[in-house]
């Protein structure tokens, strides 16, 4: 794994991560779940969601831990041949004990995989009958874990390999203990899945008697002890959700009361009709210039002191294009925690298409800088278009590296006019 990790900003940044950044971002998939439940609390005293914090509090050497550094989809190095292992979500934390090394697995409906038994008989059709990289892998891992590798052909070779990499994590943070914390989304909190009886085999195997919302120290052999826990939690709220897209940096969550200042801003513009026709002679899109200028001062269009509008005669000289580098900041960071799919249903199309492209036009330096804008709309102009479409996959290498265009705006007003 690189030595040199770059700050999430947006939940996008998480999304690009992944190893299909499209297929595995659903509501009520792990993937997305996790996500939210960690990038929400990044801002709370101890920077984890709140249910992990009360699991860790009952042990009081891990009592009032809290976060120091988390990386999502941590890659691993195991002993033996074959890829890394990658934990959906590995963070160091400080607690009164010493640091504790823990790897979270997200699940929803998703079941843990292949048994091990599974995984070898693939390893020998793709090794032709000579599996050694599995086998030499396999018993590495029982070794660390203190197991018999005659006897666990039953066992998930997934929660094997996750578990592991608690361990390894330990050793090379010298953390004082280890957690393997599988973190499963539900509506029915009460109600197990079949992962719930693979996780409790797995579990006995190692020693621990484990039930849901505690911790359970292992008998692995080691000079760092191995916890494990399981935790049934809540789906995502829609509001916890756009929390997320803010990306602002370092700072608070917006009220949840107070709807976005750029959907305001969009369904103001198409109920008045203002131009946004960035070539027009005539206006110079004058209301998106002044209504983009009081975004940057804090201002609110739901609010009292909200001047732009078609039937308010401006004071104020037409603001100068470009902006100032610091307003085109605050008008991105604004834009980018809002729901393009209101805009959208508020809107006329094509028009709330160009009410983006302003925003990217005026805000071009600032995008350049910090593609918030970028990694904030492509995910969800891509919900917008056919699963099947080229043009997805296109709008996704944005994010990975690139910047969202005005031409990549006109290529979605095609490919939504063909449907």
């Amino acid at each position: 794994m690189s030595r040199y990790l770059i700050e999430l900003r947006t939940l996008a940044d998480w999304q690009a991560r992944l190893g299909d950044p499209e297929r595995h971002w659903k509501r009520h998939a792990s993937a997305m779940e996790l996500a939210v439940s960690w990038f929400v609390s990044r801002t709370s005293e101890r920077g984890i969601p709140a249910d992990v914090a009360a699991l860790l509090d009952q042990e009081p050497a891990f009592s009032g831990a809290t976060l120091k550094l988390a990386i999502p989809e941590r890659r691993t190095t195991l002993e033996g041949r074959g890829f890394p292992t990658q934990t959906d979500i590995w963070a160091l934390l400080r607690s009164p004990g010493g640091l504790i090394s823990l790897s979270v697995e997200g699940k929803a409906r998703e079941p843990f995989g292949e048994t091990v038994d599974m995984w070898l008989a693939a390893g020998r059709r793709l090794d032709r009958g000579t599996p050694a990289g599995r086998e030499a892998r396999l018993k590495a891992l029982a070794e660390r874990l203190g197991l018999d590798t005659d006897s666990i052909g039953g066992l998930r070779y997934q929660l094997l390999h996750r578990t592991a990499a608690a361990l390894i994590e330990a050793e090379d943070w010298h953390a004082a203990a280890a957690i393997m914390l599988v973190q499963r989304f539900t509506s029915t909190p009460r109600e197990m899945n079949d992962s719930w009886a693979d996780f409790c085999a797995f579990a006995a195997r190692l020693g621990a008697d484990i039930q849901p919302g505690t911790l359970a120290r292992t008998s692995v052999p080691g000079r760092t002890p191995l916890y494990l826990a399981w935790l049934n939690c809540r789906y995502a709220t829609d509001d916890e959700i756009l929390l997320t897209m803010t990306g602002e940096r370092g700072g608070r969550p917006r009220p949840l009361e107070q709807r976005n200042a750029f959907e305001a801003l969009c369904e103001l513009a198409g109920r008045e009709r203002w131009c946004w026709n960035l070539g027009c002679t005539t206006c110079g899109c004058m209301h998106f210039r002044y209504g983009l200028r009081e975004l940057a001062l804090g201002r609110h269009p739901d609010a009292d002191d909200w001047v732009t509008r078609k039937d308010v005669r401006q004071r104020d000289p037409l603001p100068k294009i470009p902006f100032p580098r610091d307003d085109q900041g605050a008008i991105a960071r604004i834009a980018a925690g809002a729901s393009i799919g209101r805009i959208a249903s508020a809107g006329s199309f094509p028009a709330w298409l160009g009410f983006l492209g302003v925003v990217l036009f005026f805000c071009e330096d600032a995008e350049r800088d910090d593609n918030v804008l970028t990694r904030a709309w492509v995910p969800q102009l891509c919900e917008l278009l056919p699963t099947a479409s080229p043009l997805r996959q296109r709008l996704w290498e944005k994010v990975r590296g690139g910047l969202l265009s005005l031409r990549d705006l006109e290529s979605i007003e095609r490919e939504l006019m063909r449907r």
